[in-house]
């Protein structure tokens, strides 16, 4: 095995040769199985809390694929979520803190590009008697 392999100085050899920017220290990680030709999708944080995705496919091994959203995350946590569409890798849903009151949801849509929306969470209510 020569990648996927986390080394002693902290490194994670699937990204140090591919990534054009490093993977942030405390960035979480989540994982997508699109299909076996389609392959495995990874999403993380860069050093500058931007969202990007790594793609691993039998065929072309890993690679680069995309900074899915530029804009600086509010928290390390990060979410994804997949329903087969029309393409294969059509209909994938990131989701991240982007500051302490709004999610961002960042979506593959069927025409190959990427669209940010954000919403407001909702603060906790005290019922009143």
């Amino acid at each position: 095995m020569t990648t996927g392999l986390f080394e002693g100085d902290g490194s994670w050899v699937i990204s140090s040769y591919i990534t054009p920017l490093p993977i942030a220290n405390n960035s979480g990680l989540t994982t997508l199985l699109l299909g076996p030709k389609a392959g495995y999708r990874v999403y993380y944080h860069d050093e500058n809390m931007a969202v990007n995705e790594l793609a691993y496919t039998t065929a072309e091994g890993w690679q680069y694929n995309a900074l899915i959203s530029q804009d600086r995350q509010g928290s390390p946590a990060i979410a994804a979520a997949f329903s087969a569409g029309v393409k294969a890798n059509a209909n994938i849903s990131v989701s991240t803190a982007r500051d302490a009151e709004n999610i961002e949801v960042t979506r593959f849509q069927n025409d190959s590009t990427w669209r940010i929306s954000t919403y407001p969470m909702l603060s906790a209510v005290t019922p009143t008697y």
